[in-house]
């Protein structure tokens, strides 16, 4: 799956996830690492090295109102011609708005349905993270989730080690653009 990491984020809760200016200048280069910018304009005057642009408009579909995302084939191909796999880090960077960063996640979570739709799975070598909890509702039934709570309940007592985060709870949905807003306290 795309491991998308938004730059823009400003309370992020997996901060270890994300990357600053000195890790983008040491890895910009690697082979498994893409950094897209996805700038309206400005590529041309000036980008991090080894950046590549992608326009937003050729991953926007005019003919699927509300949320004119692309299917999960046509992104996949859109992102195959900009040479990105599934088994890279793609570090997004963008100045305009939350708009944009939603729109980035929204792509995310329709590959990860797709990628579940077709008996695959929400994970690849990295572990689920905030921005997959509701997925694993796709892949796992309800008793296997409550399996999941018993024994992570056996392990964590008081809820004290990441709650809200490791499985998906009845009730409780967590906007991972300011994620701090809507886990309860």
């Amino acid at each position: 799956m795309l491991h998308v990491m938004l730059l823009a984020a400003l309370a992020y809760a997996h901060p270890e996830q994300l990357v600053d200016t000195a890790w983008v200048a040491a890895h910009s280069g690697d082979r498994q690492v893409r950094v897209v910018d996805v700038r309206r304009s400005g590529f041309e005057t000036g980008h991090i090295p080894n950046a590549i642009w992608l326009d937003p408009e050729s991953i926007r579909d005019a003919n699927n109102p509300p949320t004119y995302m692309l299917s999960a084939e046509r992104f996949a191909d859109a992102m195959g011609k900009l040479g990105i796999s599934n088994s890279m880090r793609v570090i997004l960077y963008d100045d305009r708005d939350e708009a944009s960063m939603r729109r980035a996640l929204a792509a995310s979570h329709d590959m990860l349905h797709y990628c579940v739709s077709i008996g695959g799975t929400i994970t690849g070598e990295h572990g689920v993270g905030i921005e997959k909890l509701g997925h694993m509702r796709d892949m796992y039934s309800e008793a296997d989730l409550a399996m999941m709570h018993r024994i992570r309940g056996a392990f964590v007592k008081k809820d004290g080690m990441n709650p809200y985060k490791t499985l998906p709870r009845d009730g409780v949905e967590i906007d991972i653009i300011y994620p701090g807003r809507k886990v309860p306290q």
